[in-house]
């Protein structure tokens, strides 16, 4: 738990970054917002990809590949269906 935002899942896996390039693919699967609010604070989801950053220093300080790290709802349905019609799927 990071301020008021929690990680149910991290999923991993190689594929490309937007450029074509080999990059480590890092999706971190969050619990709903906190009650009242319609996302996560902003605040916390800086804070646990400074800490995913730190993670992936400390398991491989050699790795070159690079890593991206993405945000994904636990329970999409509970989002706004607004956000839900703006997303985009882009398979790597």
């Amino acid at each position: 738990m990071v301020g008021q935002t929690r990680v149910t899942a991290v999923r991993t896996r190689l594929g490309q970054d937007p450029s074509g390039d080999e990059a480590v693919i890092v999706k971190l699967v969050l619990a709903d917002p906190p009650a009242g609010l319609e996302t996560w604070p902003v605040d916390d989801l800086w804070e646990i990809r400074r800490l995913t950053n730190e993670v992936i220093r400390q398991v491989d300080p050699e790795l070159e590949t690079p890593w991206l790290i993405s945000f994904e709802a636990e329970d999409p349905g509970e989002l706004d269906p607004d956000d839900i019609a703006d997303e985009v799927q882009i398979d790597l």
